[in-house]
């Protein structure tokens, strides 16, 4: 994972959880953010950085339902900011991992 600062939301336990050495824990901090920074805050922009990061942990550790599930979530939100081919990249990305996923 690369280096960048996380911009958002101040919750302790997020921060706490995105700071953690467990990956499942990790991921589940960055989609608590990137949901608030999608719903609550109205921002899906924002909510992308936060997906974009959870993308790369799940496709290092070859999760392949998590990589479905947050494509998916990446698609959402490029639909909200009118990015529709963006948004189809992500959706076939979530469909063929989900599909990959079931054959294995």
């Amino acid at each position: 994972m690369g280096e960048f600062e996380f911009e958002g939301p101040s919750h302790e336990e997020i921060w706490e959880k995105i700071t953690s050495e467990n990956v499942n824990v990790k991921l589940e901090g960055l989609l608590e953010a990137a949901r608030i920074k999608s719903i609550e805050e109205s921002d899906p922009a924002g909510s992308l950085v936060y997906l974009e990061t959870a993308l790369e942990i799940c496709q290092s550790s070859g999760d392949l339902v998590s990589v479905s599930h947050v494509c998916m979530l990446m698609g959402y939100n490029h639909s909200r900011l009118n990015r529709y081919s963006d948004c189809l990249v992500d959706h076939e990305l979530g469909a063929e991992a989900a599909s990959r996923g079931m054959a294995s």
